[in-house]
């Protein structure tokens, strides 16, 4: 019997490095087209923004980070239009961001470093960004949405994961100021 299963696992581990390998891929070419986007001077940066949200869409999954964002608690003292809200607000909130921060590089590379799976259906992916400036770590972490859909749900920069450290904010305004505070600062920054 043993035999049997250590034969299955090997015969699965091709499928496995292929997709990790597929995963890599398809990061390394959605970031190598930002980069692109960024340094075509014949592009305006509205053209820019959108060429660049294109190519993020489609892989990462802005519901759960927002839902990651909240904690627990706090999430179950929102009604669903306001959850509803709360996303749409922090997505648009990510996204101006990371749409902010990329102004500030040039020439920057991303190198995918490894990545492994880390539970059956998460995978995290394990990158440098040269810049001029610094190395900086990022890991991409990705779950399995449905039966082949790989989407990003947290990244951690330089060891911080953007989910919890939204996290931490959100949850110090809804105890201090309450749930309407927190509305009103991310309907603001909009």
């Amino acid at each position: 019997m043993k035999k049997i299963i250590v034969a299955l696992m090997l015969a699965l581990l091709p499928l496995l490095g292929d997709e990790l390998k597929s995963i890599q891929d398809d990061l390394q070419t959605r970031a190598d087209d930002i980069t692109m986007f960024i340094a075509d001077q014949k592009m305006n940066q509205i053209e820019k923004n959108q060429k660049i949200l294109e190519k993020i869409d489609p892989v990462i999954d802005f519901e759960l980070m927002s839902k990651l964002s909240l904690d627990k608690s706090d999430r179950q003292k929102l009604t669903v239009s306001q959850l509803k809200e709360f996303s749409m607000l922090f997505e648009k909130e990510l996204k101006d961001a990371f749409l902010e921060k990329l102004k500030s590089y040039s020439n920057d590379k991303l190198e995918i470093k490894s990545s492994s799976k880390t539970k059956q259906d998460r995978i995290s992916v394990i990158s440098v960004i040269h810049s001029k400036k610094e190395d900086m770590e990022v890991i991409f972490k990705y779950y399995l949405q449905g039966q082949q859909v790989w989407k990003i749900y947290d990244l951690e920069v330089a060891g911080v994961s953007l989910v919890q450290t939204y996290r931490a904010q959100f949850s110090e305004i809804v105890a201090t100021a309450g749930a309407d505070k927190l509305f009103d600062k991310l309907r603001k920054r909009q």
